[in-house]
């Protein structure tokens, strides 16, 4: 059994070294390509199932099994799943016009919005919002070039 599993063991590393260094980096090139284009999949997504008001989802659900107490859970999980989305757009480095009118968009909706409060003494759901609102919060200072947009997401953080 030893044997063989020295003799796996030798194969292997003798299959990697007879891989070529320009056929690695061809291997490493299609990586890199394709989480580009997943990303801009992703994106594309984004942009086009955003809400006019910068929000995404709705509070409609087919999920009978979570406890959410109206009215508020729902708000808290729009702010949410909208701050999550303005993170991914703001990390994913694309720049198109449509790109750039979707964060303008999110952000002033998590600007009206962020500030949700706990419905119930037993629901935790405002953490979630409140924690992604401020984590978009400082990937829009990271990049806001006009002072006073830079002071309106410094008062909501």
């Amino acid at each position: 059994m030893r044997r063989r599993g020295l003799a796996a063991v030798v194969l292997l590393l003798a299959a990697t070294t007879l891989v070529s260094p320009a056929a690695a980096e061809d291997v490493v090139q299609d990586d890199q390509q394709a989480t580009r284009n997943a990303i801009a999949r992703g994106v594309a997504f984004l942009v086009e199932t955003q809400k006019k008001d910068g929000s995404w989802g709705s509070p409609a659900s087919n999920l009978h099994d979570i406890y959410a107490p109206i009215p508020g859970s729902q708000r808290t999980f729009q702010v949410a799943s909208a701050a999550l989305a303005l993170s991914g757009l703001l990390e994913s480095g694309l720049e198109s016009p449509e790109v750039k009118a979707a964060i303008e968009r999110a952000t002033a909706f998590l600007l009206k919005r962020y500030a949700v409060r706990r419905i119930r003494p037993d629901t935790l759901y405002n953490t979630w919002a409140l924690g992604y609102s401020l984590q978009a919060f400082g990937r829009l200072l990271a990049r806001e070039q006009d002072a006073t947009r830079r002071e309106e997401i410094r008062a909501a953080a």
